[in-house]
């Protein structure tokens, strides 16, 4: 009897320290699974529906949610997944949105596999090494999905036009991120950005008839004239009675909302704005 009680202790401190082990990499608070499962229990009907569909229902699901900037600095220099359900900046709620849909369209819709797919969209190859190998630039973030057959980009078949790239914001701006006081990881980043820079990237330039093209839950990147940066926001196609919108994660408002205006009229706005590119989830 003594024995059997010592086994059972044996498998409940193994089942503990695995479940610790699996998890070591991964930052997030119970109240993230919580509102994990809570999706899955209103969006598991629909699991056959569309990508695109589901896309924008995660997004409608997410609404309001309050917007929050560097949630993934949180992990410090010890780059690690973060997984955040409380709260967004516009590429943590593209990226939530995807993992979402793909963990519920899957067989195992458990918070691991979540943490899984989120990881594969984020990091380059879906590995993390450090914080060069997270996708900062998102001109990289829509070729590497591309890539892993995660989205298609669709802005080339879309008649855009060449977009000239000379990114070095991240490294001009070195100050702004506290895991590039590490000149290895500074050193990569530079790198990434002289490697992206001399990919063919097209665009499509504002004011361009195109938009008719775009389906529900498209992954809209608004091209900039910042210097060295590319795309400065993105956002998740919407169609209302036919007319286009974007669901974002918007700093303005701080919360996760629909823009007030349609597309088009939202855009020409916006000066910094060139135009934008067209990512399709797969």
């Amino acid at each position: 009897m003594k024995n059997i009680k010592y086994l059972i202790l044996l498998i409940c401190f193994v089942s503990i320290h695995s479940a610790f082990a699996q998890d070591k990499n991964v930052i997030y608070q119970k109240l993230d699974t919580l509102l994990f499962h809570r999706y899955l229990e209103s969006m598991n009907s629909k699991r056959q529906s569309p990508v695109g569909d589901l896309m924008v229902q995660t997004a409608v699901y997410l609404m309001d949610s309050p917007y929050a900037a560097k949630t993934l600095e949180v992990c410090g220099k010890n780059e690690r997944l973060v997984v955040n359900l409380r709260q967004f900046d516009c590429v943590t709620l593209v990226e939530s949105c995807m993992a979402l849909v793909n963990t519920l369209k899957s067989r195992d819709q458990s918070f691991d596999n979540y943490c899984s797919k989120l990881r594969a969209i984020r990091y380059r190859n879906g590995e993390i090494k450090d914080f060069s190998s997270r996708l900062n630039y998102f001109t990289e973030w829509i070729s590497n999905n591309q890539a892993k057959a995660k989205v298609i980009n669709l802005t080339p078949g879309f008649g855009g036009k060449v977009l000239p790239l000379n990114l070095d914001f991240m490294s001009r701006n070195s100050d702004l991120y506290p895991a590039m006081s590490n000149p290895d990881v500074k050193s990569e980043i530079r790198i990434s950005e002289r490697n992206i820079s001399q990919m063919m990237n097209f665009y499509i330039p504002k004011n361009t008839p195109v938009t008719s093209k775009i389906r529900n839950g498209d992954i809209l990147c608004l091209t900039t004239n910042v210097q060295g940066l590319g795309i400065s926001h993105v956002g998740i196609a919407f169609r209302l009675d036919g007319v286009l919108y974007m669901i974002n994660a918007s700093s303005t408002n701080q919360k996760v909302e629909i823009t007030p205006d349609p597309f088009d009229k939202y855009l020409a706005k916006l000066p910094n704005i060139t135009g934008y590119m067209v990512a399709r989830p797969l």
